[in-house]
């Protein structure tokens, strides 16, 4: 009877943590909706990281040789993954992290 006991109170536990996690879905989707308004649009998203790499690479007094970006459509949502790959050339030295 205790072991019965103790698996009710774990299953509810269990339920009682998962109410709490769907009370706040909505919230958590506000969030969400409101960064992705702070992504830029698609039209300029490319010369924008583009131009954060270059300033980057400045302070850190590495060259970027070649930039690439490889796009992919995240599901449900009206965004992309970009995936960017960049081959820098410098003094490491300094010790720089991305």
């Amino acid at each position: 009877m205790k072991a019965e006991s103790l698996k009710v109170a774990l299953v509810r536990a269990d339920i009682e943590r998962a109410n709490k996690i769907k009370a706040r879905l909505p919230e958590v989707q506000k969030y969400f909706d409101q960064f992705e308004t702070t992504l830029p649009p698609a039209g300029k998203g490319y010369s924008e990281v583009s131009q954060e790499v270059g300033e980057i690479a400045r302070d850190t007094h590495v060259q970027v040789q070649d930039l690439k970006f490889k796009e992919k459509e995240v599901s449900g949502r009206n965004v992309d993954e970009i995936e960017v790959e960049a081959l820098l050339a410098g003094d490491y030295a300094g010790s720089c992290v991305f």
